[in-house]
């Protein structure tokens, strides 16, 4: 392999580590580990990893308000549905 192809897919791989690690940034992951491995192990892949990973921790206020307005919405506990009597023949 020729050194400029060598440069060349570091340059890309180096790229796509940094935009991997913005955008789980922006999710509240590491920015650095998803950078790392996107570089490591993923390549171009990384970016797209990066996006199908889920957001991180929800801060507790807002935790707190999704509860609420979820007991809100149905404040009776969910009841086990009575099993059907057999068909008599």
């Amino acid at each position: 392999m020729s050194d400029e192809v060598l440069i060349l897919m570091l340059f890309v791989w180096g790229i796509s580590a940094l935009v991997a690690g913005a955008i789980a940034s922006d999710r509240r992951r590491s920015f650095i580990g998803f950078a790392v491995v996107t570089f490591f192990f993923l390549g171009p892949l990384g970016p797209g990893f990066a996006l199908l990973a889920t957001h991180g921790e929800i801060e507790r206020s807002q935790l707190q308000a999704i509860r609420a307005a979820a007991k809100k919405a149905n404040p009776a506990p969910l009841q086990p549905i009575p099993p059907k009597p057999p068909k008599q023949p």
